[in-house]
């Protein structure tokens, strides 16, 4: 149950595309072509299988049918006639932006839904909330992990390392224990420990796909680039639906100039998360570096009004790639009004180009 959680709470910070060069004239592009390769992975999936509908394998079983093409409402219908709980339904509201009712959802599913409601109130900032939440029940192994993230979060490093440490010594096969454990380390830069930690749970889990993901993370941190890539692989391999992992290697895509991999990710992960908006600007990103700009636009159009990253990721857009220096004046100067950026901001150097290329034309 804590991937979700875990997936719920990922913070993505977005390097924005203003820099990049200018890149080819749109094109349409082939969606056969940004298909998952899965191979015998989701011919193996099984519907009707009652051993797919335990505990996380919910998820797992949710998010193959969503990368295989399956829409939000097909696998609600499914988990209905399955007769799984409302968890199912909560998931999909989160994923496409309805944090709300998912949270409402969440909290009327007692402890099964805990994880969840504790990712999307972490996603907001939410705290108090949250240890409420979390110290409202009886003491359970998923309760002290939570209980340990929270602290971690409030400040509490000491308390909750050592509560975590003192529960995996009692209990060493407790994978939330460990997740928890792995990103308190990260956090503090304390990544060989993180390492150790993640070695230590995949011992246990070998095909934990959030390990090897977290695994991934840290490597990536300590310079170990093609150790981080294997992992991420690895993460998708186990499991097709971790945003994480296919951000990551989208991210490794982008910077290596390999664009079409890039996109692939991002199609998938937007498929799964269209709500998320660290995911819908990066799949913007993909989709420019890829020349299908009328489709970035459309995307990033979508969010102008919810997000001021995405109005200056249009404007750069309309500036580098559309090239309607005037439209992209109106977009920037709209950033620069509602953000009120520092003037190191590259936004104030992108104003003085399209004012320059509006006045030529």
């Amino acid at each position: 149950m804590m991937r979700v959680y875990a997936l719920l709470a990922l913070s993505l910070s977005l390097g924005a595309c203003a820099t990049a060069s200018k890149v080819a004239k749109p094109t349409e592009m082939d969606e056969r072509e940004r298909r998952p390769d899965l191979g015998d992975f989701l011919g193996d999936v099984d519907p009707s299988r009652s051993t797919e509908a335990e505990g996380e394998k919910r998820f797992l079983l949710m998010g193959r049918l969503l990368v295989a093409g399956r829409s939000p409402s097909e696998v609600l219908t499914l988990a209905r006639e399955r007769g799984e709980s409302d968890l199912s339904r909560a998931a999909l509201l989160a994923r496409s932006g309805d944090e709300a009712m998912a949270l409402s959802i969440a909290k009327r599913e007692g402890e099964a839904g805990l994880p969840m409601a504790l990712g999307i109130l972490a996603k907001q900032g939410r705290w108090d909330e949250a240890e409420a939440l979390v110290e409202g029940g009886d003491n359970s192994d998923l309760r002290t992990s939570l209980r340990a993230w929270i602290a971690h979060e409030k400040g509490r490093n000491e308390e909750a390392i050592s509560g975590l440490r003192s529960h995996l010594y009692a209990k060493g096969t407790d994978l939330d224990a460990y997740r928890v454990l792995i990103r308190i380390f990260m956090a503090q830069g304390k990544n060989r420990l993180a390492r150790l930690a993640c070695q230590g749970a995949l011992r246990i889990a070998p095909q934990e796909a959030d390990i090897h993901y977290l695994l991934g993370r840290v490597d990536a941190e300590l310079g170990r680039n093609a150790g981080a890539r294997r992992s991420f692989e690895a993460a998708i391999k186990f499991d097709p639906s971790h945003l994480g992992a296919r951000t990551e290697l989208a991210r490794t895509g982008l910077a290596h100039l390999d664009y079409k991999t890039a996109l692939e990710h991002m199609t998938v992960a937007y498929r799964l998360a269209p709500g998320d908006e660290e995911i819908a600007l990066l799949t913007a990103v993909s989709l420019r570096a890829n020349g299908a700009c009328a489709e970035a636009s459309t995307l990033l159009k979508d969010w102008t009004d919810r997000s001021q990253r995405a109005v200056f990721n249009l404007g750069v857009l309309y500036l580098r790639c559309l090239d309607d220096p005037k439209e992209a004046l109106k977009l920037l100067q709209r950033y620069v009004e509602q953000a009120e950026p520092k003037q190191d901001h590259q936004v104030h150097l992108l104003l003085q180009e399209a004012q320059l290329l509006s006045e030529t034309e």
